[in-house]
Formats: structure tokens, sequence, C-alpha cells
């Protein structure tokens, strides 16, 4: 049995042969992998991140690659330039160990800060929010431009709650309110950006969009029955493939669902605070990716046409409001039964091209 350590047969045969250094000696291997693990530990805790590695633990924080290598390090800290399990950059190479790990290191107290501050204070920004809103717009008129609201995760990730949120120190609730309260009013400012911003987005997908077109054109437009929509997610949709509108659309339950495999790497600290902050404010939403334009929309000017409505100016609105009820020939001819339809379902499928 061999009783050498690495600089032995295992390190002079690998430089004999050109190797590239990954012979380690079987013997020595666990007691300087362990060496090289305090030392990091050691430089981390010298760094300011005590905390975090009390918090989260080490075995939680040593899996990032620069750590758990078995490749020893030098007297200054750094992973020799060749020998390497893994690629390094030329500015790794150049970097101690400590330098490398402290945007990770900032990771995990951003989250710990989030799981221990921020969690509390998120909390109470919902509540306040929520009695705002319902003070500010509860009597507000169709057509209120902040109507209807973004989810509570979209206001919250705004520059002025989120500043409030993140303050440094510790803040009393009282003060917390306070400042929140004061952070509201540019809040609004926040709502109608984020208004202008989706009802880009979607009218980005009708035919004949024109991106020089103001806000208003796009509004104008949106508002036009013609201008119906589709969620992506077919018979697994939460909204029963209902034809979509404009400003209902916003509403849609599937624009709140993580996309599959979108959830945090266990291994990415930050990823996993800004998905438990979402969370914490009542999760995510994005229609991006998750609607597109209604394939049936020359249904729809058949629709509008059966109701003597020019397809170029009526609203949704309008049709709701007129409520038509529509049959279908076809399945009248081949079943025998007359089924009535509003026109959102028959422009869904139910009405034969």
């Amino acid at each position: 049995m061999a009783t050498q350590c690495e600089k032995c047969a295992y390190h002079r045969t690998a430089q004999q042969t050109g190797g590239t250094g990954r012979n380690v000696c079987p013997i020595c291997q666990p007691a300087n992998l362990a060496d090289k693990l305090n030392r990091i530990r050691e430089s981390l805790v010298t760094a300011g991140f005590k905390e975090e590695l009390d918090y989260f633990g080490w075995d939680r924080v040593r899996k990032h690659p620069l750590i758990s290598s078995t490749q020893a390090l030098t007297d200054k800290g750094i992973y020799p330039a060749s020998g390497q399990y893994f690629a390094l950059t030329s500015h790794q190479a150049r970097s101690s160990v400590l330098d490398q790990l402290r945007e990770y290191m900032l990771g995990w107290r951003e989250l710990r800060m989030e799981e221990q501050v921020y969690a509390l204070r998120r909390q109470v920004f919902v509540d306040a929010w929520l009695r705002f809103t319902t003070a500010t717009f509860h009597n507000n008129p169709h057509g209120c431009p902040y109507l209807p609201l973004p989810p509570n995760a979209v206001i919250g990730s705004s520059e002025s709650i989120n500043s409030v949120i993140r303050q440094p120190g510790s803040i009393s609730h009282e003060s917390l309110l306070e400042q929140l309260h004061a952070a509201f009013l540019p809040a609004c400012e926040y709502i109608l950006d984020w208004h202008r911003t989706i009802r880009r987005e979607l009218a980005s997908l009708l035919p004949g969009y024109n991106a020089e077109d103001d806000d208003e054109a796009i509004h104008a437009q949106l508002k036009l029955a013609t201008s119906v929509f589709h969620c992506n997610a077919g018979r697994s949709c939460r909204g029963g493939s209902r034809t979509l509108a404009y400003p209902e659309i916003l509403f849609h339950p599937c624009f709140t669902l993580m996309a599959p495999g979108s959830g945090p790497s266990p291994k990415d600290p930050w990823s996993i605070a800004n998905h438990n902050a979402c969370l914490m404010m009542g999760g995510p939403w994005s229609c991006k990716g998750r609607v597109q334009v209604h394939p049936r929309q020359f249904v729809v000017n058949k629709v509008l046409l059966c109701c003597v409505k020019d397809p170029r100016s009526t609203t949704a609105t309008e049709m709701d409001g007129q409520d038509p009820r529509l049959v279908c020939p076809e399945c009248t001819f081949r079943d025998g039964t007359i089924t009535l339809m509003s026109w959102r379902r028959a422009v869904s499928g139910f009405l034969h091209d």
C-alpha cells in the first residue's frame, strides 16, 4: 500500500508523462481537501460572511465548484493555472478564491436578509397596499387609468417600494408604514407605466401593429372586438380556453403560473431570494410567451357582420353589452339541436368555420 504524499510517485508520474496533474494520492487527498476547505471557510468568515455560514450551514454553502473541487490551493489562495477539474478564465486564474466567491456569498447574504428581514416587510407592504387601493380605487368609475391594478408582486418590485423594503438597518413597524404610504404615490405612476408596457406588448402580436403608434392609438386598437387573444396552454388552460380581450386578459390565471423548469436552482442563492420575494407578494405574473393572437379571428369578423357591426370600430365592450345569441347552422342540421352561444363562446371554437 502506498505511503507517499502527492509530491511522490503520483505527482512525479504526472509531471514526467506530461499529464494534467489529476493523479491524486488516495492517502493525502482527504487531509489536503479538509485543509483547503478550512482555509476557504476561515477566509469567508474573515471577509464578513460568518452570519451567512451560521444561518445556512457550511454543508450547503460549500457546494460551489470553487469550494468543492479537490484541486489544491497555492499559498496565496489561488488555484494553479493547470490541472483544473473545471475551466477557469484568465481572470479567475489570477484571482484568489475569496475574490471569486464574493458575489456568490453576497447572494447568500441577500437570501438570508430576504428570509430574516425583507419577508416580514413585504407582508406589511401587501396588507398596507390592499387597504390603500381599497380606499383609493373602490369608487373609481369604469375606465380609471389605474385599473385593473397589477399584481402585488409587480408593484412590490417597483423602485419606490423596493427601496423601502430593502433599506438597511432595523426599522419600526410605524416607520415602515409611514415610508410605504409615502411611496404609494410614485407607485401609482408606476402602474400607468406598467399598463403602457403591457398594452404595447399585446398590441405587437396583432396584425397591422405599428411600433410608431402612441399609447392612445394602441389602447384603441386593443379595445376592438377583433383584438382577441388565446392562451398558449391549450387544453390545460386554467381559464377554459376562453377568448381573451383587453383588459380582462390581465386577470387570466395562466399568467400567474411558474413556467416548467423556471424554478430557482438550489445552488443559486440570488435566484432563490428573488423567487421567494415574488411568492411572498402573491406570485409572479407574465404574459410573455403565454399568449397569442386568437387563431379564429376571421370568425370574429363573421360574428360582427352577422350582428350588423363594423369590425373596424366595434369594441369588445359593445359586443358584451349587446350580448347577442348565435346558432351554428351546421351543428343544428347535423344533430337536430339548437345551441345558443354568446359571441365569445362562438369565437372560442364552438362555431364552425
